[in-house]
Order: structure tokens, then sequence, then C-alpha cells
């Protein structure tokens, strides 16, 4: 662990770290089930690659006013870049309420370069950064030609361990990839898709991801994957998201929920306010991380077949108005202190 006195970014570090590039895409023309080559490149970050692309970038300075429930703050989620957003480090800073510089510490997770986790000594704090966010689009035709792929690096392979909220490894999820599941048979992103639409249609979401009253929000709605699944009443946005990546992780597909905020609704509309949303992202070998909108997919996609493109599924459009705070449920203070969510659009700079 580091420690910052005063510090008023929270610096990128490992600049000297190598980082895989990835290779060209290249359609497949052997047959769809041959196995990757062992050891792809994979873009953890930054630009993904065909039949991947992100466009249309959006800036926004986002400032999160957190109050913590105990007088011990858990701590703050640093998610510094992904294929989809870039958070400026020299803007991070902590302050109290009355925009005053505080100390804080940080260390980066084990097996994830980019993710934090910051550490404030205050009960009463604010998180101030300027991040950039894209829009993405998917070539489906192309993302289904693209084979199982066996070997992951250690920072993708996380994302097919069971973890909190996901426990993959439960029998549940492997009954539902026997039923569902050929691998001879189709490609992992329409394996997929096909779990995608399995799950939504066997859970039974109120559309909610938190507790929101008066422009403050006091937490997510979370139980869980398997909670989605056996209950016997209505479930949170989250435990439906989490039902499909706990699926998807059981069916040999990385997947990983993200947890951010965003300034419209699942349909693109314009919200009163900034508001907690759950989205989902899984692993296409040699191209990057698939998000997918699990709310914007639930009853649009009973109909459509798997081979079509779906709106919210690889391509689109408002993903440059979510703001990631954390993956896969490490949030600490972000779990369920109370806090007061602002996010400010401030330029849409050109492509380049």
């Amino acid at each position: 662990m580091f420690h910052i006195s005063k510090q008023k970014q929270l610096p990128i570090t490992h600049r000297s770290q190598p980082r895989g590039r990835c290779v060209s895409f290249r359609i497949c023309i052997l047959i769809l089930c041959v196995p990757c080559l062992l050891g792809i490149a994979f873009p953890v970050d930054g630009d993904p690659e065909p039949p991947l692309t992100r466009n249309t970038p959006r800036i926004y300075n986002i400032t999160i006013r957190v109050e913590p429930k105990s007088k011990t703050s858990l701590g703050w989620p640093y998610v510094q870049k992904t294929n989809w957003i870039t958070l400026d480090a020299n803007s991070f800073r902590v302050t109290n309420q009355v925009n005053t510089e505080l100390p804080y510490t940080y260390e980066q997770l084990k097996n994830r370069p980019k993710q934090w986790h910051v550490y404030i000594d205050s009960d009463n704090y604010q998180i101030h950064f300027t991040e950039t966010a894209y829009a993405s689009t998917l070539d489906d035709a192309a993302a289904s030609l693209i084979a199982w792929n066996d070997t992951w690096s250690e920072e993708v392979d996380f994302y097919l361990q069971p973890s909190l909220y996901l426990r993959s490894n439960d029998a549940i999820f492997n009954e539902i990839v026997t039923k569902l599941i050929d691998k001879e048979e189709i490609t992992p992103h329409i394996a997929a898709k096909k779990i995608i639409r399995y799950c939504l249609r066997n859970t039974n979401s109120n559309g909610l991801f938190a507790n929101n009253k008066n422009r403050i929000t006091t937490g997510l709605l979370i139980r869980g994957a398997k909670y989605a699944f056996t209950a016997d009443k209505q479930v949170s946005a989250c435990d439906e998201l989490c039902a499909c990546i706990a699926t998807l992780r059981a069916a040999g597909i990385p997947a990983r929920p993200m947890i951010g905020i965003t300034t419209v609704n699942a349909d693109g509309h314009r919200l009163d306010q900034p508001s907690y949303v759950v989205w989902g992202e899984y692993a296409l070998a040699g191209s990057g991380w698939v998000p997918f909108n699990a709310k914007r997919l639930r009853g649009t996609v009973n109909n459509l077949k798997l081979c079509d493109p779906w709106d919210g599924l690889g391509t689109w459009p408002t993903l440059n108005k979510y703001i990631p705070l954390a993956i896969n449920f490490e949030l600490y203070d972000a779990r369920n202190s109370v806090q007061e969510l602002q996010m400010q659009f401030r330029s849409s700079p050109s492509e380049e």
C-alpha cells in the first residue's frame, strides 16, 4: 500500500509494464468451433479491436458526496481505464464538503492493473474526477465467427472465477449451460446471446438498481445471481444482471459486472438526476469486452434471431453516457453509504 499526503491525483503507475497489443481481427475461414490460438492477445483496456469499435467520446466531470453509514470509511473504488472509458488521473481528488483536499492512500487490486482501492480516513468526503466515455459498435456477423478460446491472460481469466454475488460454480448455472450450449455447434458470441436471453426470460426483475430518493442514494439493491433464479418474488435489476454474468462464466466466457452511474434510462432518455446502474461485459477473444445492457435487452430480444444484431449488446449508442465506478462488486463505501451523485457533461471532442 502506498501513502499519499494531500495528493491531488491518483498517479498512473506501472508505466513501464508491457501491455499486450491485440492482433488484427481476421475473419475465420476454418470450422467455426476450432479453438483459438493459445495465448491470443486481448486488449484489456484502451481501444478494442474489430469487430468491436468505439466512437463518439463524451467528457464528464463527476462529483460524488459520500457519507459512510459507519464511522469508519471502507474506501472508494477507482477504475482508471477500460475499452470504453478513460479516467483522467490528474483530475482525481478527494476533498471534504467545503472542497479542502483530504489525504488518502491507495492500492492496486490483484490481477487488475487499472483498478484501485482508495482508502480515505474520513466519515464525510467528496470524490472528484474527469472521465471520457465512448459509445460502442459491434459487427455481429464478424463476432459470430470468432471461435472458443481456452487460454486467457491472468487478468481476463479472473473473470471466469466465482466471486461475490456471482457464485458461478453453483450447480444451477452448470445445469443451465448444459441445457443451452453445445460448443461444437455455436461460437461464444452466439452462446453469450443465448445465455443472456435465457436469463432475462427466467428472472423476474423489478427494474431497480439502487435505493434513490430526493437526489440521494443509499446503496445498491443486490442479493446475487442464484437468488435471481430462485426467489419467489421480483428481484432487482442488479440480481438479474448477476444471473447473466454467473451463467456466462459457467459456460467458459469471461464476464464481469460494471457498476456505475448514468444520466439516461435503458432506452436512452434523460433522467431527472444521475442514478446508479449496473451493466455487463463479456470477453470476445482478440477483440475486447462486449458491453451489454440487460435492462435494455429485457423483453426486446425474445423473438430476435441469435445471428441478428441486438441493440444494447455490442452496439450501444448511449454507452458514452455511462461512467463505471467499480467492477465485480468491489464497491467499498459505494455499496451502501449515503451518496449524492453529480455527473456534468463537459464536452464531446472530435474523434481522432
